[in-house]
């Protein structure tokens, strides 16, 4: 993880309870271990990895999961990703704004804000 993205997670942190979705194949140990490496991991309130649910976004069982982790309404929260699929057309269908972080920006019923880097959601999240 490049340097510039853990401050802006770290910036985000101090104001906002952060929660991490992600499909994954395999355990999720050598996720944790690279979030400890780079320093990110007490960043997140709450960690929602698919093989500890046995379920893939765009299930919405980890969306839900996730704020259920974190404490908030699907009215509250802002899903930030970089699959149309996977992340934006499933967060979207539990209730949640989308902010989708791709390098070829384009409209779409399921995204709420574009972005081209995630240094933009800052912007966002005053």
């Amino acid at each position: 993880m490049p340097e510039w993205a853990a401050l802006v997670l770290c910036r985000l942190a101090s104001t906002h309870k952060l929660a991490v979705v992600a499909n994954i194949c395999a355990p999720k140990q050598a996720w944790v271990e690279e979030f400890d490496r780079v320093g990110i991991s007490g960043m997140f309130r709450y960690t929602a990895f698919s093989s500890d649910f046995r379920s893939i976004k765009p299930s919405p069982v980890l969306y839900r999961e996730a704020l259920r982790g974190v404490g908030a309404q699907s009215h509250e929260a802002l899903f930030v990703g970089d699959s149309l699929r996977h992340d934006m057309e499933g967060a979207k269908r539990v209730g949640l704004s989308t902010a989708w972080i791709t390098p070829r920006p384009q409209p779409h019923p399921s995204v709420d804000y574009l972005l081209s880097t995630l240094q933009e959601i800052e912007a966002y999240a005053a």
